[in-house]
């Protein structure tokens, strides 16, 4: 399967009905009144994830971009 975002990748086969299932029992177990912190703070956690992902990428490709260091100068005979 080619997906075109990896979230959607988890998911795999989850139609409509098992959706609707998963966020019925998720207002059941939780409530109107705590799902909007509980959203806010997956939220948060997304956005730092993807912070986190940014800046290992500029890291890694700033690493593979540097000049190779020069070759120490061999020992002076005497």
């Amino acid at each position: 399967m080619n997906f075109s975002h990896p979230i959607l990748a988890f998911f795999g086969d989850v139609g409509a009905g098992e959706v609707l299932v998963i966020l019925a029992a998720i207002l059941i177990l939780f409530g109107g009144k705590g799902l909007p912190p509980i959203a806010r703070k997956l939220g948060k956690m997304t956005q730092d994830l993807q912070k986190a992902t940014q800046e290992f990428k500029k890291q890694l490709f700033s690493a593979d971009h540097q000049p190779p260091a020069e070759p120490p100068e061999p020992p002076q005979g005497g």
